[in-house]
């Protein structure tokens, strides 16, 4: 069995994130895939049922339920706020500018993702109330790790599906609550 050992040590202080990523978070993505593990497509789940429309764009694949979004992202793809419009527009035209939802991302496929994007999207969406990632593996880990610091939103990792949906739809509720003045 062979060892990977990383020396971080090497980062100075002074690179840019691009840098970061290009150094760090590529090779992990990369190694990701030798300790990659099955993870379940919405489609193939208990939660099937409440899906109500779905899109499939240049990008991935995007699930809309009543009160949230399920992105999947397909392999090797790179997400900016650039490359995002067409999918945006279509959670803009499903949720509208008032309804408050959730996203949620089921990462069964390695991409990457600009974090210092996040600012973008969250004015884009500004009834999007919570993220969330269903991660498969330690490497998405330590990408939620990484890209959690740049959200000013929610921004919360879970193992499987059915968790992130049903931690979502206690969040999501618990928002509305607050929107409409109602004591917790």
């Amino acid at each position: 069995m062979s060892l990977i050992v990383f020396n971080w040590n090497f980062i100075e202080i002074n690179k840019s994130l691009s840098e970061f990523y290009v150094v760090i978070i590529d090779p992990i993505i990369k190694l990701s895939k030798i300790f990659n593990c099955a993870i379940m497509k919405l489609i193939n789940s208990i939660l099937s049922d409440q899906i109500i429309e779905a899109h499939k764009v240049k990008v991935g694949e995007f699930y809309f339920l009543k009160n949230m979004v399920v992105a999947e992202i397909f392999e090797g793809a790179h997400i900016d706020f650039s490359v995002s419009k067409d999918y945006l527009n279509l959670i803009i035209n499903f949720y509208g500018r008032e309804e408050n939802f959730g996203y949620i991302c089921n990462r069964i496929n390695n991409f990457s993702i600009s974090p210092l994007d996040y600012p973008k999207f969250n004015r884009a969406l500004k009834n999007l109330k919570m993220y969330g990632i269903v991660h498969n593996n330690h490497f998405d880990r330590l990408n939620y790790d990484i890209e959690k610091r740049f959200c000013d939103k929610p921004y919360k990792a879970f193992s499987d599906l059915e968790t992130a949906y049903n931690q979502m739809k206690i969040f999501i509720a618990k928002s509305e609550l607050i929107n409409n003045n109602f004591p917790l």
